[in-house]
């Protein structure tokens, strides 16, 4: 379950589930909508899929963007990354501790009733706040589309409505 994006160079990415608009590479990050090809693209076509195109070019933009999103969480800018490997643990392993915590009050609700499992014999973990859990969904998009501009020259991707 889910809405995906997909990059040109095969890589590919998750929108978080009931924490993140599918619009942030336009929204947050000012990605450019492409004009559609293909007639389906944009509009339900009868199977639930929807999706859009967006391309980009300029790296300083993005990582100027992607700070913004650093700035919410309060990750020191000595601390901030902008390399991404290829499974995307930056955002689980180094910046949990800006958005996570290991209580969960009594009568949670909405974004703070749903934990992490971080791995074996760790604690669930729980949002501090939606603002922070929405900030480092972000970074983990930002940092996908900022290392493909920075390893192709341009971003071109596709993502789920």
């Amino acid at each position: 379950m889910g809405r995906y994006y997909y990059f040109n160079s095969g890589r590919e990415g998750k929108f978080w589930f009931a924490v993140q608009p599918s619009t942030d590479p336009k929204d947050i990050y000012g990605m450019n909508e492409v004009p559609a090809d293909d007639a389906d693209q944009g509009e339900d076509d009868g199977y639930g899929e929807c999706y859009v195109d967006y391309e980009c070019y300029d790296a300083e933009r993005i990582k100027k963007r992607l700070d913004k999103q650093y700035d919410i969480l309060g990750v020191p800018k000595d601390e901030r990354k902008y390399e991404l490997d290829d499974v995307g643990n930056y955002v689980w392993e180094d910046l949990a501790k800006y958005y996570l915590t290991e209580e969960q009050t009594k009568d949670a609700m909405g974004h703070k009733a749903c934990g992490y499992h971080m791995g074996d014999d760790k604690p669930v973990m729980y949002p501090i706040s939606s603002e922070k859990e929405l900030a480092a969904s972000r970074v983990q998009l930002g940092l996908n589309i900022y290392n493909e501009l920075k390893q192709k020259g341009y971003c071109m991707m596709t993502a789920d409505l």
